[in-house]
């Protein structure tokens, strides 16, 4: 049986249906690449042809070339052999190019690379990759900027300036959006450049407002898989990609006497920071009662387009969450189901939270009846589940893993996480011992959309 999934065999009756068929099949050969069914030059090749496909039959002509399973063959002998060199030599640039990279050299390195994805045609069947390399590029540049400890305001202003730059002619497949996937608007390369810059702008002033407060504070969601790759601006009903952050907050800090730098900023409006406070002395009264675990808050950032959402943690919860007790569940291997009881501002939207395992598999938990508590609801979520040997995250795992980044640290949150990410790294190869497809990747329920490098870098 083909891996692919079969194309569906009704009419297509508009271009809006055979693009989306393009896209599914798409998303199956990237499929095929995290599982390692297919090698970097087999998704060269199958996505050219994808792209240069006329009509259904094409791309069925696509999908049955990989019927008999000797793709390597196919690969080899395929006429776009010079295609792949080429690719293969601009990744090997990349590679050199972030190689010693540093605040004083990124711009020309950077120019270089846009010369030469601007230099060939043919890059334009591959955008997926390019766009994912030069994401991991940029990626690394703010991390050069955050280790030099230089403003990465001047970084976004480059990077503005050098994109915008009408004597440099941008490839039009770094300037066009690429339709729709898992319900979301997949966002061009420029597009998303400008938006995850736009959000680092904001990370950066919440972190100079909380960093007498927290112990640490740890960036997730599609801002960690997804910076310069899959952050989208509000441009249509689909809406903008919000940030999602973890604050490790001692219980001492909710007196509202540390927060005056806070109660000042003009970051969130006024209506928003008085219901927080109201809400936190609410949780501090649940915390010490024993009835909740966690605080949530969604703010709104003034002028801009997207929400920062924040879940407060006490330390000693989000140890259990990520360290002894969590090791030491999987290592007993006992079916059991942690949970978080979240205090939330609304009701969680679903009846049940969809947890997927090493192997894609969903647990369907049925979210208990949410009890209504001045200030918003107990919400209980999962926050990670064992049953029959097999490992599902929970849903606050799930935005530090396959991948995380620590914008501030001053009470070892970078070690705890970097542990718990061992942890998860060894539990999969547990499991994929009992069953070869078992991946980290597929216990995120959107890894379908995450950039073609992201398996490489976070397996």
């Amino acid at each position: 049986m083909s891996k692919f999934e079969k194309i569906d065999g009704r009419e297509v009756g508009h271009a809006k249906r055979f693009a989306e068929l393009k896209q599914n099949l798409q998303m199956n050969v990237q499929e095929l690449y995290f599982q390692r069914f297919l090698k970097q030059e087999e998704v060269l090749v199958l996505l050219k042809e994808i792209a240069m496909a006329k009509d259904r039959n094409e791309l069925r002509k696509v999908e049955r070339k990989f019927h008999s399973g000797d793709a390597v063959a196919v690969s080899r002998a395929d006429k776009d052999a010079e295609a792949f060199s080429e690719m293969q030599h601009f990744k090997i640039f990349l590679d050199k190019s972030i190689d010693k990279l540093a605040v004083s050299n990124w711009r020309d390195r950077f120019v270089l690379l846009l010369g030469k994805v601007n230099g060939s045609y043919e890059y334009n069947y591959h955008e997926t990759l390019i766009k994912a390399w030069l994401a991991e590029f940029l990626e690394e540049v703010y991390r050069c900027h955050l280790v030099e400890k230089v403003d990465i305001r001047l970084l976004g202003e480059q990077l503005g300036s050098l994109l915008n730059e009408k004597n440099f002619n941008l490839p039009s497949f770094l300037k066009t959006q690429n339709g729709v996937s898992l319900g979301k608007r997949k966002p061009s390369f420029v597009e998303s450049v400008d938006a995850t810059m736009e959000r680092f702008y904001k990370i950066e002033d919440l972190k100079n407002l909380l960093r007498d407060l927290a112990d640490g504070i740890i960036i997730g969601g599609s801002m960690s898989d997804g910076p310069f790759f899959n952050i989208r601006k509000a441009l249509d009903e689909t809406g903008s990609a919000d940030v999602d952050l973890i604050v490790i907050l001692p219980e001492d800090k909710l007196d509202v006497s540390w927060w005056k730098k806070f109660q000042e900023s003009d970051l969130f409006d006024d209506t928003a920071r008085r219901v927080f406070f109201d809400r936190m002395n609410v949780f501090g009264a649940l915390l010490q009662g024993g009835e909740v675990d966690i605080f949530s808050q969604k703010f709104h950032v003034r002028n801009t387009d997207f929400d920062i959402s924040i879940h407060f943690f006490p330390p000693r919860v989000f140890d259990s969450m990520v360290g002894k007790q969590f090791q030491n569940d999987l290592l007993s291997d006992q079916d059991t189901i942690v949970v978080l009881n979240d205090f939330k501002a609304k009701e969680f939207p679903h009846a049940v939270c969809a947890q997927q395992n090493f192997l894609g598999e969903q647990y369907a938990f049925d979210v208990p009846a949410q009890r209504s508590v001045d200030g918003g609801v107990i919400t209980e979520l999962p926050s990670y589940i064992i049953q029959n040997h097999h490992f599902y995250p929970g849903i606050y795992q799930n935005l530090i893993s396959p991948c995380f980044s620590v914008c501030y640290d001053r009470g070892g949150t970078m070690d705890r996480v970097t542990k718990f990410k061992s942890i998860m790294g060894k539990r999969a190869e547990q499991e994929k011992g009992a069953c070869s497809e078992a991946q980290l990747l597929k216990s995120h329920i959107r890894h379908k959309i995450f950039s073609p490098e992201l398996f490489k870098k976070y397996q």
